[in-house]
């Protein structure tokens, strides 16, 4: 009987630790995400592997989940350095330098290329397309679904009037079953004009950080630092990107076949 007692006590203290632990783990962003080039540096994905890959912002985990015990405590002490980093930036931003970040050289040449060919030819690809306005048949499908976000997204409507909305997306983190990013596609009538914004929320309570390296920021509206990149697609047509972070949104943008002055009056109308 006394055996028993005491392995039931145990049995007792194991649920509550584990617990403990769950709920940790469930207060704090496993991840930490990294810009300035417009691709992923790291290697796996928060979202689903069915989610297309929505341009400039899949950024991925450098924490990996395991059930082992070490690794456990490794998880909890990598979420407690995001939840102090986030403190010390409550904004969710740091701007670093490329000779500051902790990557390999071979991840630093990359980049170095990449920002010196922004700083020649306009854009981290030297003029090539990427990912912009990709998978977009997947992104018309969805239009209609309607899922939870954890934050207010701003209302993009109002950015393009001469636009209609066409595409939709959720994808990033998942917060209690809510997504903390959002993709907005809008389209003319016969598609030769495209407008596609990404808005991602860096929820202060999930520890969320970004890291933007200065090397990559070209252009400034309304005091915030950006990057801006410019390339024409196949038909000789315009396209801009801009990535930047305000008000706790980390915000990516592509246009097709629209001017300069077009692109900095949407930039300023989010950042005003």
């Amino acid at each position: 009987m006394k055996k028993n007692k005491i392995l039931l006590i145990v049995l007792v203290v194991g649920i509550i630790v584990l617990g403990i632990v769950i709920f940790i783990k469930s207060q704090a962003v496993t991840e930490t995400k990294r810009l300035g080039n417009g691709e992923n540096t790291n290697h796996n994905e928060t979202s689903s592997s069915s989610e297309p890959s929505i341009q400039n912002t899949e950024l991925s985990n450098t924490n990996q989940s395991s059930l082992a015990k070490n690794q456990n405590d490794e998880s909890f002490i990598f979420n407690s350095d995001l939840k102090a980093l986030r403190e010390k930036y409550p904004d969710g931003v740091i701007y670093t330098k490329l000779s500051e970040a902790k990557l390999s050289k071979a991840q630093k040449d990359d980049l170095a290329k990449n920002f010196d060919n922004l700083n020649r030819y306009g854009s981290f690809s030297g003029g090539k397309i990427t990912n912009e306005f990709s998978n977009l048949d997947k992104k018309r499908a969805a239009l209609k679904e309607e899922k939870p976000l954890d934050f207010k997204p701003i209302n993009t409507d109002g950015l393009v009037p001469d636009l209609k909305l066409s595409g939709k997306w959720y994808s990033g983190a998942i917060n209690e079953g809510k997504y903390n990013s959002l993709y907005r596609l809008y389209e003319n009538q016969d598609g030769s004009t495209k407008f596609e914004i990404t808005e991602m929320y860096l929820n202060p309570n999930n520890s969320a950080i970004v890291e933007v390296f200065q090397e990559s920021l070209n252009h400034n509206v309304n005091n915030v630092p950006m990057t801006i990149e410019t390339l024409r697609n196949e038909n000789g047509q315009d396209i801009y990107n801009v990535h930047f972070n305000y008000n706790n949104r980390y915000y990516s943008l592509s246009t097709e076949n629209m001017n300069r002055t077009q692109v900095e009056n949407i930039i300023n109308q989010i950042t005003k």
